[in-house]
């Protein structure tokens, strides 16, 4: 479990990394290893910043929209708009102190990879971090522990 600084650190760490990755060539082992995986070790880290898996959700369900949209779309620039909005979703969670900065800056880091994709015409690109994006959200919310309230507890 992290202390709430070094979680902080973790995750600015994480983004850090992210920033110099192609996201589109991540390993899902990387992503997904309960051990070494991104969605474990963020999990934890989000955990001890007191977010919450229903609040980790929101975004996910957002994002795999986007991602099924894109899925089915003729045009990959159709999902540009979605992919905007996105982004203003989670700055108005990290504004209402929902998600915390750090998440916000990591989440806003993977969108921007996959909008320079679609900016520099790299489609193929963009479809594959797109769905790297989404996987990524997904093991994050599959590793966070849901707490009692949200069980009903």
């Amino acid at each position: 479990m992290c202390k709430q600084d070094e979680a902080r650190q973790k995750i600015k760490e994480v983004n850090e990394e992210l920033r110099r990755t192609d996201l589109s060539k991540i390993d899902d082992r990387k992503i997904f290893h309960p051990r070494d995986g991104y969605g474990k070790r963020l999990a934890e880290c989000l955990e001890a910043l007191d977010m919450t898996v229903v609040q980790l959700r929101r975004i996910y369900h957002e994002l795999k929209s986007l991602y099924n949209k894109a899925k089915k779309v003729e045009n990959l620039y159709e999902i540009k708009p979605e992919l905007y909005r996105l982004y203003a979703i989670v700055e108005y969670q990290a504004n209402r102190g929902v998600i915390k900065k750090e998440f916000k800056d990591l989440v806003h880091t993977i969108l921007d990879k996959i909008d320079n994709d679609l900016i520099s015409n790299a489609t193929e690109r963009a479809m594959k971090s797109l769905e790297k994006a989404h996987d990524f959200m997904m093991s994050i919310v599959a590793y966070s522990k849901t707490s009692k309230k949200e069980r009903g507890g």
